[in-house]
């Protein structure tokens, strides 16, 4: 649950009363929240720092873009013809 709330970029105290509410005998404090957020986001991201993710997401956007245009090229062509 955490993993994909993370990923859904749910902010910690909504994690935390989520967590709460699913069962509450449950003894997680937020402090546990922000922790486990915090490994599985370092695991993601494994040996890279964030700048070097950052610079890997920004390469990996430029390619899309990239080919999004050459696809808008090719339509317009298309539809000259």
């Amino acid at each position: 649950m955490l993993v994909d709330m993370t990923d859904s970029t749910v902010k910690p105290k909504n994690i935390f009363l989520t967590v709460k509410e699913h069962n509450e005998k449950n003894v997680t404090i937020i402090k546990q929240v922000y922790n486990a957020r915090y490994l599985y986001r370092k695991s993601k991201l494994g040996d890279k720092t964030k700048m070097q993710q950052l610079i890997m997401l920004l390469e990996i956007l430029k390619t899309t873009q990239s080919l999004c245009l050459v696809e808008e090229v090719f339509d317009e062509e298309n539809i000259i013809e």
